[in-house]
């Protein structure tokens, strides 16, 4: 993958780092070079992640400064310090050619996505990325406008970088592909539609691709089917080389693409898929799954999942919706449904259905106990 490539500044005794250290001796065109300078350190997945740091900090992230003049991109609906895990997740994007990232409910996982895909797109001429979500819907058109009114409005990247958004009538401005005056573009494809297009040069993203936009329908064992061997049969023979695909979602039930590619490891098991076995496994993809709490108890995002929001979301969705949307723990057992001390007392299940297990606050079950 090719990429942007940045002078990188002395650590030591520099406090502007990965500005130089005399940034603030600079002339006016000096610090813009300097601040275009930092945006492209991505010679490594390491210094890429220092790069995207300084850019959503710069450009992104809503401002006072010194002399009270307030900056608000608008870029999020509420900003919050980004957590090591959407580190991670940048620098997975950069590090491998196939990577799964799981985080939970509310993680800020594709407003991460489209803050990189923003930054790439600006610093990286020529980049292409292919994104593919669910049926063409308000999200992908939400992630566009996203990326439009910033290249468009932010009076910082209009500044820095100029006016990539070509002239009206003079170049391709829509709500599915977009392609700036540096050559780079960003194209956005429905997995129930066309999926033939230019091929990706950056990055081919594919986020919640089975998430129901109308609803929390869940998809049937065919549809994931035929997701898979869309992903397999279109989507990953038009990646170049050196083109990574990065999947990301959060395991709402079992029945995902995300769930399916990352129960398929262990060989031997029904879910053995060598296509996406794990590196750990032979394979060569890198899967990641987080829920609020790490492996040690602590917060995987401490500006947001704290002790008190996590209880409150625990008691108002209940065990089995907290387990599958918070810790990434979809259930598939009678015990998500009602849970007993068997000794205790006896129940039965009154025209049992498939929702009982994915889905249990779906379901038309009765118990009785």
């Amino acid at each position: 993958m090719k990429r942007a490539r940045g002078e990188v500044f002395p650590l030591v005794d520099n406090s502007w780092w990965p500005l130089p250290p005399d940034y603030p001796d600079l002339s006016s065109e000096g610090k813009r070079l300097a601040r275009v300078n930092a945006c492209r350190m991505q010679q490594t997945p390491e210094l890429a992640v220092q790069g995207w740091l300084f850019f959503t900090n710069q450009y992104l992230r809503p401002w006072v400064d010194a002399d009270g003049l307030e900056f608000n991109s608008g870029f999020y609906e509420e900003w919050k310090k980004p957590a090591q895990i959407h580190l991670e997740m940048i620098r997975r994007f950069e590090a491998y050619l196939r990577s799964l990232t799981i985080f939970p409910r509310g993680g800020a996982k594709t407003t991460t996505g489209i803050s990189y895909v923003l930054w790439k797109l600006l610093t990286n001429p020529q980049w292409l990325c292919n994104v593919y979500m669910s049926k063409f819907n308000p999200l992908i058109r939400r992630l566009f406008d996203k990326v439009k009114t910033q290249i468009e409005s932010n009076p910082r990247i209009l500044a820095d970088f100029g006016k990539l958004a070509p002239k009206r009538g003079k170049g391709v401005w829509s709500s599915d592909y977009i392609r700036l005056t540096n050559f780079s573009s960003l194209a956005g494809f429905s997995i129930d539609g066309k999926l033939r297009g230019p091929r990706a040069t950056g990055l081919a993203w594919i986020d919640d691709i089975e998430q129901d936009p109308e609803g929390d329908k869940i998809p049937s064992t065919e549809a994931i089917e035929a997701i898979i061997q869309k992903v397999v049969q279109i989507i990953i023979p038009t990646l170049l080389p050196e083109v990574p695909l990065g999947v990301t979602g959060t395991l709402f039930h079992l029945r995902s693409f995300a769930s399916y590619v990352r129960l398929s490891e262990e060989p031997g098991t029904p879910d053995y898929d060598p296509r996406f076995a794990s590196v750990k496994k032979g394979g060569t993809w890198h899967k990641v799954v987080y829920g609020v709490k790490d492996a040690e108890g602590r917060s995987t995002w401490p500006e947001l999942y704290t002790d008190a929001y996590c209880r409150q979301m625990y008691i108002e969705l209940g065990p089995a919706r907290y387990a599958a949307e918070f810790e990434n723990r979809p259930m598939s057992t009678q015990g998500c449904v009602f849970t007993l001390k068997h000794k205790e007392h006896e129940y039965t299940l009154e025209q049992p259905d498939e929702q009982m297990y994915l889905a249990p606050f779906e379901s038309k079950a009765r118990v009785h106990w």
